[in-house]
């Protein structure tokens, strides 16, 4: 994790252990989430859902809610959907990230976003979808399709447009 970087780096700055023991310790997963953009928000607003995380770090996006959607969408699809099934690989392609009321860290959809390096939040059970309506309520929050939205590579989904970039490293 970024947090655990951050902490071998702290601790080769200060001298407590030497640059050559900090790189001999450091996981490839540590470097693979340096290269991803985050959150850069210290305190974020409240999230419009939440769900287990998988796939990688954090995307802005806009709110689709149907496969005609995703291909319509000029840029930065996010997929909503109950579930995703094998039949939906296709508009995956062409998503940034996909959000599903049902699943598990085994569902198709975690599986497929961490093969892909996708964003996924999976499992946001308070997550209802009207497509007739064309608009997501979680709680009592509304998105409509189109809304821009950030997908944080920890499972969480914020209305509006967030800062997102990638973490520093050693200098």
């Amino acid at each position: 994790s970024t947090a655990r970087f951050s902490a071998i780096k702290d601790m080769a700055e200060s001298g407590l252990i030497t640059k050559n023991d900090a790189l001999s310790i450091i996981r490839p997963d540590d470097l693979k989430q340096l290269m991803l953009p985050q959150l850069q928000a210290e305190n974020p607003p409240e999230p419009f859902c939440t769900g287990l995380s998988a796939g990688n770090g954090s995307v802005l996006g806009r709110v689709c809610l149907s496969s005609e959607a995703v291909f319509k969408a000029k840029n930065h699809p996010v997929l909503f959907c109950k579930e995703l099934l094998p039949k939906d690989f296709k508009t995956y392609l062409h998503c940034d990230a996909v959000i599903t009321c049902k699943g598990s860290n085994s569902s198709h959809a975690a599986l497929i976003a961490r093969q892909l390096m996708r964003t996924a939040v999976i499992n946001c059970q308070d997550l209802v979808i009207d497509k007739q309506k064309k608009i997501v309520k979680c709680n009592d929050v509304v998105l409509k399709e189109k809304d821009i939205i950030t997908v944080t590579g920890d499972g969480k989904v914020i209305k509006g447009k967030q800062s997102i970039g990638i973490p520093l490293g050693f200098n």
